[in-house]
């Protein structure tokens, strides 16, 4: 974008897409108190910050004055309180020319984010021009869920960059690196439940599930409990805020709120194991990737060893991990004004087996939801 003797300004043209957010850790373990039950203080605390830019944005910015009049850009978000990092990426239509840059900002106000480029982490760039460090501040509009401001860099004219955050929201723990499950068993290995499973677990080692074990993995699980909670803290403020830009909508507007969870297993089969927790029926869904899956019934007392078995445990996860997401939800006025206008509706399903070999497979216990 540095040309040897000029550089930018912007076109504004929103683009539209779907969300792909992988399991970035927006959500410090402090902003658990918006979602779980703190009462009045948990509300005042999320009508303080309500601001919330995570997540991936995409649009354009442009600059008149130079041979390249438009370039794609994006903005890949990740916040904590009202601290921002993550980079950005930008593109000449058409061509293989890419530059990304690590950034850093905050919230200014209410309604207003300052970013600036820091490093340019990949650079791909034409013959007589080079990109450059761009900073900004840049207005959020919640009514179409968009980001658009003014931008600067030294060496080159100014401009405007127009960004939408995508519709659908994708959170995937995949990429976490951490087991969201003991093996074996369908509940999420959070701080709150985790004495509830060292007491649950040593019962079912000696009776039903002898495969079942809280210490496969060097360390323990304890260790990854708050990196769990702090996912979850991200998906129930996810969802509150996707409830409360709904809500804001004219009232004629009955758009649905849609959560789907899918849980997965890995390839390690049980046995023997038993299930004796509460009867759970998921049914068939699609999900926003365009996959198609079978629903379940798992009653009290299935037998889950074998592939079978193993199938249905994902299942079971995928209705815990619902369980735990509706327990942290309750005291959300966004969430729960959508519910009792009937315009909630979620959905749960086993995912099946993440197939591999079984060697460092306790990363496939996982789950994804989808936000939209």
């Amino acid at each position: 974008m540095h040309r040897l003797t000029s550089v930018h300004q912007v076109i504004v043209f929103l683009a539209i897409g779907l969300l792909h957010l992988e399991a970035y850790g927006f959500i410090s373990s402090q902003d658990s108190r918006s979602n779980n039950a703190k009462g009045e203080d948990s509300q005042n605390e999320m009508e303080q910050n309500d601001l919330f830019v995570g997540g991936d944005w995409y649009g354009k910015l442009g600059q008149p004055d130079f041979k390249i009049k438009s370039f794609d850009y994006e903005l890949h978000l990740e916040q904590s309180g009202k601290i921002i990092t993550g980079y950005s990426i930008i593109r000449v239509p058409g061509t293989s020319f890419i530059g990304q840059m690590r950034l850093e900002g905050y919230l200014k106000g209410d309604n207003q984010i300052d970013i600036q480029e820091k490093e340019i982490t990949i650079d791909k760039h034409g013959f007589d021009w080079w990109w450059c460090l761009k900073s900004g501040t840049l207005s959020y509009f919640s009514v179409t869920d968009s980001l658009a401001g003014n931008w600067t860099a030294s060496g080159c004219t100014p401009g405007i960059i127009s960004l939408k955050r995508k519709e659908i929201l994708k959170i995937s723990t995949f990429t976490d690196n951490v087991p969201y499950f003991v093996t074996g068993y369908w509940q999420p290995t959070t701080t709150n439940r985790y004495l509830e499973l060292e007491r649950t677990i040593d019962r079912l080692r000696t009776k039903e599930c002898k495969s079942i074990t809280l210490r496969d993995i060097p360390g323990g699980y304890a260790q990854f409990c708050p990196i769990i909670d702090s996912k979850f803290d991200e998906i129930c403020r996810q969802i509150s805020l996707r409830a409360k830009r709904l809500l804001v909508k004219a009232k004629s507007d009955r758009t649905l709120l849609h959560v789907l969870i899918v849980g997965y297993v890995d390839p390690l089969n049980m046995t023997p194991c038993i299930y004796s927790g509460e009867s759970v029926l998921t049914t068939k869904v699609i999900t926003p990737d365009q996959e198609t899956l079978s629903g379940s019934l798992v009653v009290t007392g299935s037998n889950l060893s074998g592939v079978e078995g193993n199938i249905k445990l994902s299942h079971l996860r995928s209705y815990y991990v619902f369980k735990e997401i509706e327990e942290r939800m309750q005291s959300d006025k966004y969430y729960s004004a959508m519910k009792k206008d009937k315009r909630l509706e979620i959905k749960y399903c086993g995912g099946g087996i993440i197939p591999g070999e079984y060697k460092g497979e306790p990363l496939k216990r996982k789950f994804t939801i989808w936000i939209y």
